[in-house]
């Protein structure tokens, strides 16, 4: 849509890794290994081929999604509404979780956002860096 249309454009709840201009700001559904009782990292969550949203796959490989919860949806609204505003600002540290996501996504076979021009809701990132390694 946000290509489309030229509108901003946020997701959450995602559980798909973008492939091209489809929104400006997303945010990831974890994914728990109920085997393990750990969370899935980025690049894991990324080489998930042929089982990511396929409901029997999942459940039959030990992992579900954990949604986004009700104050990860108000930081990611609140980013949304900071890029509409023109007033969203990035710190050091952010640059560095965003170039973080971009290489796990990239060495997984993903397109870059440098190319696609979505991105993760940096309050995300935050939330979720030590999944980032």
């Amino acid at each position: 849509f946000a290509h489309k249309y030229n509108r901003p454009t946020l997701v959450t709840n995602s559980y798909a890794f973008p492939k091209g201009h489809q929104f400006t700001l997303f945010s990831l559904q974890m994914i728990l290994d109920e085997r393990k009782n750990k969370l899935l990292s980025i690049s894991e969550m990324a080489n998930l081929r042929g089982v990511l949203g396929r409901v029997s796959e999942m459940k039959d490989s030990g992992l579900t999604f954990v949604e986004n919860s009700p104050s990860e949806l108000v930081a990611s609204v609140t980013e949304m509404l900071n890029y509409v505003d023109n007033k969203l600002q990035y710190s050091e540290h952010d640059l560095a979780l965003l170039s973080q996501f971009n290489e796990a996504l990239v060495k997984s076979g993903n397109p870059s956002m440098l190319k696609n021009y979505s991105r993760p809701c940096v309050s995300f990132l935050r939330k979720n860096q030590d999944l980032l390694l």
